[in-house]
């Protein structure tokens, strides 16, 4: 369902429920990956790091997570 908000734009609620998946297992890496992307999506630079930090950690195979990481850091106004 969040995987779909964010396709259709509404970013909010994709990290609304993200994050309710991440509360019901807060080890479920692709709930930590989507919800960094939903988060860079919506320019949201910082909270998208930590998610997808936390996404790499708990799964260091999610190649993907490196490269929106990676795209987040470079973006970032910081």
């Amino acid at each position: 369902m969040g995987s779909k908000k964010a396709a259709e734009g509404d970013f909010a609620a994709a990290i609304e429920q993200f994050r309710s998946a991440i509360t019901a297992d807060p080890n479920n890496a692709s709930a930590h990956f989507l919800l960094g992307v939903a988060l860079h999506d919506s320019g949201d630079r910082k909270e998208a790091i930590h998610s997808l930090g936390r996404a790499v950690a708990l799964d260091p195979h999610l190649t993907q997570a490196y490269v929106v990481l990676g795209n987040a850091y470079l973006e970032q106004d910081d």
